[in-house]
């Protein structure tokens, strides 16, 4: 079925040979040996999910470390001095030379990253 995975051959009864993939992951095959994670960057609070469809981004200003996370409060925050303009992202892009930031979470270098003060480094 999709949305499950197989535990193996010569199971007599369901509960035993398919079990549904976690949250974070889905399996769009019948015959899956594993569920596929959901990709950096997103997220899926699913259970037995079939496709791939049911990840969603997580939020611009946010990275994940790994892949198939269960819920957007996995999503983490860029740090200081970085930001992310894209979903589907692991790391955050730090800011341009001459440039900082002060919150964390941003998401538009040219709002997000201030400039130094003039005769500054």
């Amino acid at each position: 079925m999709q949305g499950f995975y197989g535990t193996g051959v010569g199971q007599t009864n369901m509960a035993a040979a398919c079990l549904a993939c976690p949250a974070g992951t889905y399996a769009s095959s019948p015959a899956s040996l594993s569920c596929a994670p959901c990709t950096f960057g997103t997220y899926s609070t699913a259970l037995a999910a079939i496709s791939m469809a049911t990840c969603s981004d997580c939020p611009l200003g946010t990275f994940t470390l790994t892949v198939g996370i269960p819920s957007v409060q996995n999503c983490q925050l860029c740090a200081l001095g970085t930001y992310s303009t894209a979903t589907e992202v692991s790391v955050c892009s730090n800011c341009p030379l001459g440039t900082y930031s002060t919150a964390n979470g941003l998401f538009n270098a040219s709002v997000a990253c201030l400039a130094c003060n003039p005769g500054s480094l």
